[in-house]
């Protein structure tokens, strides 16, 4: 993502949010994501069945252009961390 949007900056791109969907029970993505200012905005049901039967459920997740600067130069500097399940 943080490279997405640094291409974007370099190529004089305009635009005033980033977007993408996770699944609701990917816990460890939607914290990720949180922590480089992402805000959830809608929570939808997917349109594809699964094993248990019952339909996954996606989380949108936005953050503006005026975060992503600071957060996509931290992105790419950010040492890798060892998550702990909960």
């Amino acid at each position: 993502i943080a490279a997405g949007e640094k291409s974007a900056q370099q190529r004089g791109w305009e635009f005033e949010t980033t977007c993408l969907s996770v699944l609701k029970k990917n816990f460890r993505a939607r914290s990720c994501y949180r922590k480089v200012g992402f805000s959830l905005m809608s929570e939808d049901e997917g349109s594809f069945p699964t094993e248990g039967g019952d339909p996954e459920c996606w989380h949108t997740m936005t953050r503006s252009s005026g975060s992503h600067k600071r957060a996509a130069s931290s992105e790419l500097e950010m040492p890798a961390k060892r998550i702990r399940s909960c």
